[in-house]
């Protein structure tokens, strides 16, 4: 009785330090770019139903000018929406790629040395930049920026007094 305990208690020990097979299911930064490029994919679709629509009102529609004219103008912007979103769709993809290599390779150094992973470091990197790009920033204020700069500066004054004290 005691071998079988001892016996499957060893086997759940040793499943347990198995490496994972695909480590990037296990990475939010994947999960960001997958969730883009699944984004981008409906959003084409969507474009394309627009420029169908239009397409039959264009060839539906009287031949009045300027209703006409409107209908083209829509239809070029939809066009060029649909280039914009293609492109953005083959950059996450490309992204998404590159993030499953890049996980296998340090996924397999952090398994081999016993360190964490993902790394949480890397996911905050990530969501910094990630604000950066997508506009957390915009809402900068000299007023603020000086504020926070003058408090920095009052704590700072008061560590090097407390230090020579």
């Amino acid at each position: 009785m005691s071998r079988i305990l001892l016996f499957s208690l060893l086997i759940v020990m040793a499943g347990c330090t198995r490496p994972m097979k695909e480590p990037h299911l296990a990475d939010p930064i994947y999960f960001y770019y997958k969730g883009h490029l699944e984004d981008s994919r409906q959003a084409i679709d969507k474009t394309k139903v627009e420029i169908e629509s239009t397409n039959a009102h264009i060839e539906n529609t009287s031949t009045l000018p300027g209703e006409r004219r409107e209908y083209l103008e829509t239809l070029f912007e939809q066009k060029k929406k649909l280039e914009k979103l293609q492109e953005q769709k083959l950059f996450y993809f490309q992204k998404l790629t590159e993030q499953i290599k890049k996980d296998a390779s340090e996924y397999k150094k952090a398994y081999e040395s016993k360190k964490p992973w993902p790394n949480p470091d890397d996911f905050k990197a990530f969501n910094l930049e990630i604000g950066l790009k997508d506009g957390a920033g915009k809402e900068w204020s000299a007023e603020k920026r000086v504020k926070d700069l003058s408090q920095n500066k009052k704590e700072t004054d008061h560590e090097e007094k407390s230090e020579h004290h």
